[in-house]
């Protein structure tokens, strides 16, 4: 209740600030007309959630638009399920100090959730839950990747991708393995701040960096070194004569 009355009167006093400068420029008529639009406008809009805070990331379950995720810059995860009206802290969640730049719920299954963070340039990990958010399983192999973007593929949920300093990563099992994608051809691709898969074709991948895009039109092989070939131990035909 106390919320709801300090988002009241905060958008009260907008308004009435807008009103007053606006009252003072051009003709008045004018001034009032543009005041009211955009005074409907901003009263379109409120502030929800717990106060404070830096909301990182923000998505919406895709089988019930009204349960909602936010990551914020402490290493907290925050759910409504009322679209936004109450909020509480995701108490199996805990890691201060990591911004949580990516939240990802799985559109097959609501209890299964995807979150990456960094420490801006330092580490920072990709979590994954199979129970709603009370536990949490941190994947060793990008334990030591600060994680700036991640997306799902639309046509294979199973394949995730992640954006880090050091290039990409991709997990063909819903993040329960990742491996290194190989990135040689391309010095530049680093610094991965966005990641985009085409919705009809997973092969697509795009890429955005400090500096450029870039895409990918092969699967983006991995880096990881194909197995030696054994020597075959077929016999040999003997020569004749």
């Amino acid at each position: 209740m106390k919320n709801r009355l300090l988002r009241k009167l905060s958008s009260a006093l907008v308004t009435l600030t807008l009103l007053a400068s606006w009252a003072t420029l051009g003709s008045p008529a004018l001034a009032a007309d543009d005041a009211d639009s955009v005074a409907e406008r901003l009263l379109n809009w409120e502030a929800t959630g717990p106060l404070g805070g830096d909301v990182r990331s923000l998505v919406i379950d895709p089988q019930d638009p009204k349960r909602l995720y936010f990551g914020t810059i402490d290493g907290q995860i925050y759910t409504s399920a009322d679209a936004g009206e109450t909020w509480s802290r995701v108490a199996g969640f805990n890691r201060p100090g990591l911004l949580i730049d990516n939240l990802i719920v799985d559109p097959r299954d609501s209890n299964v959730l995807y979150a990456a963070a960094h420490r801006h340039k330092e580490a920072g990990g990709f979590f994954k839950t199979t129970d709603g958010g009370r536990t949490w399983r941190e994947a060793e192999q990008l334990r030591g990747d600060g994680i700036h973007s991640l997306t799902q593929a639309a046509k294979d949920p199973d394949l995730l991708l992640a954006g880090t300093n050091r290039g990409i990563w991709r997990s063909r099992d819903a993040g329960d393995r990742w491996e290194l994608l190989d990135t040689k051809a391309a010095p530049g691709l680093i610094n991965i701040e966005s990641l985009a898969v085409d919705p009809r074709d997973t092969n697509v991948v795009y890429a955005g960096t400090w500096y450029l895009p870039y895409k990918s039109t092969d699967g983006a092989p991995s880096s990881r070194t194909p197995p030696a070939r054994t020597p075959s131990t077929r016999a040999r035909p003997r020569a004749s004569g």
